[in-house]
């Protein structure tokens, strides 16, 4: 950030200090893979994610799944966290 300051300042050496900075925060993320045939890429993570939300839905209610609102499922699920973290 401050790297990032003293270029939009157009301080001295400022553009090499931000691209250092952008370097050393890129290493700190880890990629995301979207290809589906790779292990562990993101957009199978996703879709299994929401399904097993989806079956822990269904098994806690009688809600239809393939009719029920986002904002309804969403509060169905905080629903039953807050049952089970109550139980």
């Amino acid at each position: 950030m401050k790297a990032r300051v003293s270029w939009i300042l157009q301080e001295e050496d400022a553009k090499e200090q931000e691209e250092v900075a952008t370097n050393e925060l890129l290493r700190l993320i880890k990629p995301t893979f979207w290809n589906l045939n790779r292990e562990g890429n993101a957009d199978v993570d996703i879709e299994v994610g929401f399904e097993q939300f989806m079956m822990s839905v269904a098994e806690h209610t009688k809600e239809d799944l393939n009719t029920i609102t986002t904002f309804k499922f969403y509060t169905l699920l905080k629903h039953i966290n807050k049952k089970q973290s109550d139980a």
